[in-house]
């Protein structure tokens, strides 16, 4: 946190004591990595996983996540926790449920209901435009992707649905935006301002790209864990369903907790720290009893996202063929 601190003090000093425009927008590359950093640390609060106090956790989400970075403790929480309970679920699972913008499966060709959203999701003239580019716009939504959250977390504090600390998330929210928009509002032109701001937000959606990488290629299902995997639902639901990312222990703060997906969705409450251990002795026990367990390089599983995202895009494009040639094989 120390570390962290001192990386926003610098992005404060280049933008209003600099003088220098070049220092200025470099400095949007500083705050892409803060906010990154301060996401995995919002992560291990919301899961109570750094004190274990549920109370203290709580405000140090807060903290890194309202205060710092913007994007709303509560909502987060609660989408999150939804996605760990029923994983790649179509109909359950907010985390895969991205259309009109993103189907990571041609499950979402049919129009079927989010009961996470509690409304219909069809798959319409919009959603088959963007998902038949899906692949060719991945790396570009996930990079604007951090706007949507700032939506989403006023709209969860806006609505009836219960929320924890509601007036201290405004609160907390209000801050944020205080603070930015102060830091904003030392740039010189509107054109350097766009740069910082979009530099910022864009390069922050590596994060995005992080989570995707983990869940985006893997299986998916209708309904509930227990229906879809006949034994060992849980433990089958997470290998199946989860992606690991290798890296060497000195990346580990690059992926924060991230990279150890399998483990993480295995026991949520294990901090970081010690998810490198816990790995083995699941790699370990897969071995044992010939269950998948799948882990591949930062490079590779990007690939193979962009190449599902390109296989469930070719079938957005013929869908209208496809559904033609079924009524024609009926008759």
């Amino acid at each position: 946190m120390v570390l962290l601190v001192l990386l926003l003090a610098v992005v404060f000093y280049c933008v209003i004591f600099s003088g220098k425009l070049y220092l200025q927008i470099g400095s949007a590359c500083l705050l892409a990595a803060f906010w990154q950093q301060m996401a995995f640390i919002g992560h291990d609060a919301g899961h109570h996983s750094i004190t274990h106090d549920f109370k203290l956790d709580s405000y140090i989400g807060l903290v890194v996540g309202n205060l710092l970075t913007g994007i709303g403790i509560g909502w987060w929480t609660k989408s999150h926790n939804t996605h760990h309970v029923v994983t790649n679920s179509v109909e359950l699972d907010p985390d895969i449920q991205h259309l009109p913008v993103f189907a990571v499966t041609d499950k979402f060709f049919k129009s079927l209901k989010s009961y996470y959203h509690e409304r219909t999701m069809y798959f319409d003239k919009l959603s088959k435009f963007f998902v038949s580019n899906q692949h060719l716009l991945y790396y570009l939504i996930m990079g604007l992707a951090r706007f949507n959250l700032y939506v989403q977390s006023f709209l969860l504090l806006a609505s009836h649905s219960k929320v924890r600390m509601r007036k201290l998330e405004i609160f907390t929210l209000f801050l944020f935006w205080t603070w930015f928009s102060y830091l904003c509002s030392f740039f010189p032109t509107w054109s350097s301002l766009f740069l910082f701001v979009f530099i910022s937000h864009f390069l922050a959606g590596l994060l995005h790209v992080q989570i995707t990488l983990n869940h985006f290629t893997m299986e998916t299902y209708y309904g509930l864990p227990i229906d879809a995997f006949n034994t060992d639902e849980f433990l089958q639901s997470q290998l199946w369903t989860c992606m690991n990312i290798e890296c060497p222990p000195a990346l580990d703060f690059f992926h924060g907790g991230l990279q150890f997906q399998i483990e993480h969705h295995l026991f949520p409450r294990v901090s970081r720290q010690y998810l490198r251990q816990v790995s083995e002795k699941i790699q370990a026990l897969c071995l044992k009893h010939k269950i998948p367990y799948k882990s591949k390089t930062f490079l590779e599983a990007n690939v193979d996202v962009i190449m599902a995202l390109r296989e469930t895009a070719l079938k957005a494009k013929h869908i209208d063929q496809m559904i033609w040639d079924g009524i024609s094989a009926v008759g």
